[in-house]
């Protein structure tokens, strides 16, 4: 027995030892990799023509960048602000910021993590005009050198794919680099899967399905050949009276369906619904009006799309850039109605798409009338604000004055969403 005890011994020694290294290495990489505080220091809202910008800029790399072959793309640092900044905006808490020194670019992130930890990177891009650039950094004060970066990179491409998006290697994303003082030259491709990506920047819900959308928009449009819609209500009503199934993908395609009915069919490229599905169905874009007003009816419908394809968070941000866009001198100016009818839109959406609520929802949409999209009330809020303007009362996006303003619009909304709960 005293043999067998003492024989035993080593062995527990071995087990201590086999589970006491993985966990000091986990504990070791945490300490090299966080930090307690973030360090790209906190960004400030953009501006009107920040978002002018950053608009223009993705509008210019979708008509300049190549599908699967990589195409010459040039930007201006003052460009690569622009939407750095718009884009802190729809990271929350998540910050980044790009500069350039020395002919190469340098990324850094700060991502919030539980119980007050920061995980801070930050990464060099160097200049490489005919091929993909070579990269490095550090994680934390973990340093990640040039030979590893392309093994990480693998690993993200599989994340990708686990979610159902299946990337190219990023040498045919990207095809070269050059940096230059006043900006750089990218040869950039888009990948074809743009919607399947969509999820993965917003809510992370499956692919829609390009031939169910399709299907779905000709049924309605053949449909309104011979039974016109009056407003946005009765058009909501058609789209699900005609809607094939009641899961969630068929709620989704039911909303996304309206704008690209009364905005573009272009719209059904969020679920990789390519225009030429549609294009023997196709009728011409409506004007329909919600609570007498066509732009409305549009931000309504673009909101609802936007969360049931990309997700809520980047639905309401895009809602808030385009009215801090309007603020600027060419601008309709900055209009809370247009942001009601923005939340309406995404609330209705995301109860949808909720297991829990998505039937109370599917049937009140099937009857809804207009003030139950929009109140009423919604209409005396202030519209028509100047940047200045905006600015003097409410200074910025993210002062606790423009958040009453959203807190009262959401109240009015909540009164009117129908979820079948009983609080």
């Amino acid at each position: 027995m005293a043999d067998e005890i003492i024989a035993q011994k080593p062995r527990r020694r071995w087990v201590r030892w086999l589970l006491g290294v993985p966990l000091a290495l986990v504990t070791l990489l945490a300490v090299l990799m966080l930090d307690r505080s973030p360090t790209v220091p906190r960004p400030l809202p953009p501006s009107a023509s920040q978002v002018r910008a950053a608009k223009a800029l993705f509008a210019h790399v979708r008509r300049s960048a190549g599908i699967s072959n990589p195409q010459p793309v040039a930007i201006s640092w003052a460009e690569v602000a622009s939407a750095t900044n718009v884009a802190n905006h729809l990271l929350g808490d998540r910050r980044l910021s790009i500069s350039h020194s020395r002919g190469e670019i340098v990324a850094a992130s700060s991502l919030p993590l539980p119980l007050g930890f920061w995980a801070n990177s930050t990464w060099k891009v160097a200049n490489s005009p005919d091929r993909f650039p070579p990269l490095s950094g550090k994680i934390g004060r973990l340093p990640i050198p040039g030979w590893l970066a392309p093994s990480l990179l693998s690993i993200g491409r599989w994340g990708a794919g686990k979610w159902g998006v299946n990337l190219p290697p990023p040498e045919k994303i990207i095809g070269g680099l050059a940096i230059a003082d006043n900006g750089l030259l990218i040869h950039l491709a888009r990948p074809k899967n743009a919607g399947q990506i969509s999820s993965i920047v917003g809510a992370q819900l499956p692919p829609l399905g390009a031939g169910k959308l399709a299907a779905h928009y000709c049924a309605v449009a053949q449909s309104l050949k011979t039974q016109p819609v009056g407003d946005l209500p009765e058009l909501i009503h058609r789209s699900f009276a005609l809607s094939k199934g009641q899961d969630q993908a068929a709620n989704r395609a039911a909303l996304v369906v309206l704008p690209m009915l009364i905005v573009s069919r272009k719209i059904g490229e969020l679920a990789d619904a390519e225009t030429k599905q549609t294009r023997d169905c196709a009728i011409p874009v409506l004007d329909v009006p919600l609570l007498g007003r066509p732009d409305l009816a549009k931000h309504w419908a673009m909101s609802a799309a936007l969360t049931a394809t990309i997700g809520a968070e980047v639905s309401g941000a895009m809602g808030t850039w385009k009215e801090i866009s309007d603020s600027g001198p060419r601008g309709s100016g900055f209009s809370f109605v247009d942001i009601a009818a923005d939340r309406s839109g995404i609330k209705f959406a995301q109860a949808l798409i909720a297991e829990e609520t998505s039937g109370a929802i599917r049937q009140q949409l099937s009857t809804v009338g207009a003030q139950d999209l929009l109140p009423l009330q919604a209409l005396a809020l202030a519209e028509g604000l100047n940047e200045d303007q905006f600015s003097k009362t409410y200074l910025s996006t993210t002062d606790k004055r423009y958040a009453e303003i959203i807190k009262r619009i959401d109240a009015l909304l909540a009164a009117r969403i129908k979820t079948g709960n009983s609080k």
